[in-house]
């Protein structure tokens, strides 16, 4: 049985690529073969694909032979499943809806499919959004700065979410999703009740032996990206006061992002500085070490 994956990048940057791979490891450990494609738009009519497993093997095509490259993946891969993660191409999608001789299933990992700015916050106010999809998305992007501003990629943003709600979601096997809030967020726009299924997400089947690193210091850990979405400036905001009567404790932050110089002078300002360490971006053993 074959299973093509389909989403924007090969990059393991976050929670989604690392989940794509838990699945393809599970997959692979039941005999299943599995394919990932990378596929996203490009600017000037082009988009980048890559069918391969290096980031060496991608191209950048004309829009024009988008209907042939589809063509070619569905004879090479001959899929009997596909799993479409997370990617914004419309005009892919509903080719592929057009050609595919298989059930295509989507895995909403974030509220991407039901908001333009693809996480349902306002940045501005840092509030979570709770508001269907609407015109008022448009207004929102400048007001609180959760979508696009650029004109040009404000529309493209909101005519693919529209596009998802009104079109593809009917047309999906199943929309897959990890969490009750996700689901939430699918029947609030309007998703079939009976596309949706909740999946929780699989955990690593070899989980590595735990052995913490004796240490005198407390030590509070925090991995993710540096954005208002994960809130790291709001965690130094919390914990100021607990690290200023405790002096021997310590908080780490493994991540980068947009917000990260922010987070750097607010633990200064909150007189922290010695006691919060940013450590940028890591993996493998480097993070395995700061886990433990």
């Amino acid at each position: 049985m074959n299973v093509l994956h389909i989403h924007e990048q090969l990059e393991e940057r976050g929670g989604t690529e690392k989940h794509i791979a838990r699945l393809r490891k599970i997959f692979s450990q039941n005999k299943l073969h599995t394919q990932l494609l990378a596929v996203r738009p490009g600017s000037g009519n082009r988009f980048y694909w890559n069918i391969g497993e290096s980031n060496s093997s991608s191209s950048l095509e004309s829009i024009d032979k988008l209907d042939e490259k589809i063509d070619a993946l569905l004879l090479n891969c001959l899929p009997n499943i596909i799993i479409i993660h997370g990617i914004t191409f419309p005009k892919f999608i509903e080719v592929l809806f057009q050609k595919a001789r298989c059930p295509i299933f989507r895995y909403m990992h974030e509220p991407r499919m039901v908001c333009p700015g693809h996480s349902k916050f306002w940045h501005k106010s840092e509030a979570c959004c709770e508001k269907p999809m609407g015109l008022h998305c448009l207004i929102h992007a400048y007001t609180e700065i959760c979508a696009p501003r650029h004109p040009k990629k404000l529309i493209a943003e909101f005519n693919s979410t529209r596009f998802e709600i009104s079109v593809a979601a009917q047309r999906y096997a199943k929309v897959i999703v990890a969490s009750d809030y996700i689901q939430d967020q699918a029947t609030l726009v309007g998703f079939p009740p009976e596309k949706i299924v909740k999946i929780p997400p699989p955990l690593d089947t070899e989980p590595l032996a735990y052995h913490p690193v004796p240490t005198d210091s407390p030590r509070i850990l925090f991995v993710g990206r540096m954005s208002r979405t994960k809130g790291p400036h709001t965690l130094i905001r919390l914990l100021a006061p607990l690290l200023l009567t405790h002096p021997e404790w310590q908080l780490d932050f493994v991540g980068d992002g947009l917000i990260k110089d922010e987070c750097t002078a607010l633990a200064a300002q909150a007189g922290i500085a010695s006691q919060t360490h940013f450590h940028g971006w890591k993996s493998g053993h480097e993070l395995e070490a700061l886990y433990r």
